[in-house]
């Protein structure tokens, strides 16, 4: 027994076949190690056996790890889709609600409160009321035709209601004797495919199990989504076509220009700003020319073709129109949305002084749309949607994804840099955000500053996305703090926002500069 124990200590000087414990090579002329060395030895085995447990239990799969375990790793994935859920028979039992009508539409739409307008439906409703009458267009919208607008919703002058749409919307369902009793029906239609394009999109943007049933809850929740489906707005089908538009473009097919250039037709002419989103993917491109796609010279003839035709055959009306330009308000966002605060300000602090602080509201946001711009360049924001686009592979998902960003993207900005533009065009910026979400849901990625930055624009447009409800639901008995909340949201977060993704759909353009950047490593 005792020389066992002391066996260690008479191989001094022998030849032994022993592992270095630095290479775990075997060494013939290595001298024993002393009783010290055996025991660190050991002590560093021991450690090592340990870690190697430690990551064999980390890395077990879910059969062998213990019922209550993973129970408790899905618990967040449980709870998002259960909140999905809970959204989907929402904006379900709404439209079906408002498409029932009766005591049944009372209870449809409560988030937005007294926002909600009669009758259901109302901007769809308006169209098809007009397309059943029987009066020319030229005269409608000389406002010589007061008999058109039957329920007496939003008329101007001798009859034609203050609304943006162009005619062709109205002509197109005269042509198709499309008949008001039916807008419900088509509303509903819509608004589903909406919610259907929004799921599908998300779904194969976020990996995460929680992540897209969480973001996309809150989405839909939003009060752009809500306002567009319960007015049921033509906004919803333009962001149909434009969505089918996508598709058109990046299908690998010798005939796919031709019907490119019919939806592109239809979107630009039932209202004029989707031609902003063409232009603008015509003239920036697409983010990354990765993996060999090009899109054909044949579809971008195609697209540029279908604007033209759009705008030539609505912008004329809209010029001729005796139309009132809106000044804007709680339910605006755009560069020129700022008229209707003069009257306001000048009872308050008088003319001269309420000229100056205009002004500076005006600069501040300008200001912040170029601040959120430089630092979208700085940090090579860009670089990281390249990278992302790179990443995902050259699927039809893959190609459509970010085609369908670009173009909604450009809309959105058209809208924000060219109109007063109200809340439910934030219906355009969605891809914008789930694309930022996707981006950090795959955090390698993007270095900590442009995780931050992303971060810190999902979190603005969470901001003026979710901030309406509070107003009137919440917020309207303090006018203070709503107003204060308003103003910081248009003259400062918006703004911040537009410039930041303006820079990341042409930031390609800067890259080839020599820009100083902060991204760092």
């Amino acid at each position: 027994m005792i020389s066992e124990l002391t066996e260690p200590f008479h191989l001094v000087g022998k030849q032994t076949k022993r592992p270095s414990p630095l290479t775990g090579n075997v060494s013939l002329n290595e001298r024993a190690p002393q009783k010290t060395w055996t025991i660190s030895g050991r002590f560093s085995q021991w450690i090592r056996k340990a870690i190697v447990e430690t990551h064999k239990a980390s890395t077990m799969p879910l059969r062998e790890v213990s019922p209550q375990s993973r129970l408790c790793s899905k618990l967040p994935s449980i709870a998002a889709y259960c909140l999905l859920a809970g959204c989907l028979w929402y904006l379900g039992s709404s439209l079906v609600g408002y498409a029932i009508g009766g005591d049944h539409q009372e209870q449809s739409f409560l988030i937005l409160g007294e926002m909600r307008i009669q009758p259901a439906f109302a901007d769809l409703k308006w169209i098809t009321v007009i397309g059943e009458c029987g009066t020319k267009l030229q005269t409608i919208y000389q406002s010589a035709a007061a008999s058109c607008a039957t329920y007496g919703y939003g008329t101007h002058g001798g009859g034609y209601p203050d609304s943006g749409y162009p005619p062709m919307a109205t002509w197109l369902l005269r042509w198709l004797r499309f008949p008001s009793r039916q807008s419900a029906a088509l509303a509903v239609f819509s608004g589903v495919a909406f919610v259907i394009v929004l799921l599908g999109v998300s779904k194969g943007l976020l990996r995460s199990a929680w992540a897209w049933p969480l973001w996309l809850s809150i989405i839909l929740v939003s009060f752009p989504a809500q306002l567009v489906l319960e007015r049921g707005n033509v906004d919803s089908l333009i962001f149909l076509l434009l969505t089918a538009t996508a598709a058109c473009i990046c299908l690998r097919n010798r005939v796919s220009w031709l019907p490119s250039a019919l939806l592109t037709l239809l979107a630009v002419s039932l209202k004029l700003y989707p031609a902003a989103g063409f232009v603008g993917w015509l003239a920036f491109g697409q983010v990354t020319k990765s993996h060999g796609w090009r899109v054909s010279h044949a579809v971008k003839a195609a697209v540029l073709f279908g604007c033209v035709v759009g705008l030539a055959l609505s912008l004329p009306w809209m010029l001729a129109s005796p139309l009132p330009h809106g000044e804007g308000g709680m339910n605006s966002f755009g560069l020129k949305a700022i008229g209707y605060i003069n009257v306001s300000l000048v009872q308050q602090i008088g003319v001269d002084s309420a000229r100056w602080v205009i002004r500076g509201l005006i600069i501040s946001k300008l200001l912040a749309l170029v601040f959120g711009a430089v630092l979208a360049v700085r940090l090579r924001l860009h670089s990281a949607l390249q990278h992302r686009f790179r990443v995902i592979g050259d699927s039809f998902f893959d190609r459509f994804s970010q085609t369908f960003f670009l173009i909604n993207s450009w809309t959105w900005l058209g809208c924000y840099i060219l109109t007063v533009s109200y809340d439910y065009k934030h219906i355009y910026m969605l891809p914008s955000l789930l694309l930022l979400l996707s981006m950090v849901d795959r955090r390698a990625d993007l270095n900590p500053r442009q995780y931050a930055l992303a971060w810190i624009l999902v979190a603005t447009s969470m901001i003026f996305l979710l901030f309406p409800h509070l107003h009137y639901n919440g917020l309207s008995d303090f006018a203070a703090i709503s107003g204060f909340c308003e103003l910081a949201i248009e003259f400062f977060v918006v703004p911040f926002y537009a410039g930041a993704l303006l820079m990341l759909v042409t930031g390609h353009r800067f890259q080839r500069r020599s820009i100083p950047s902060l991204a760092g490593n």
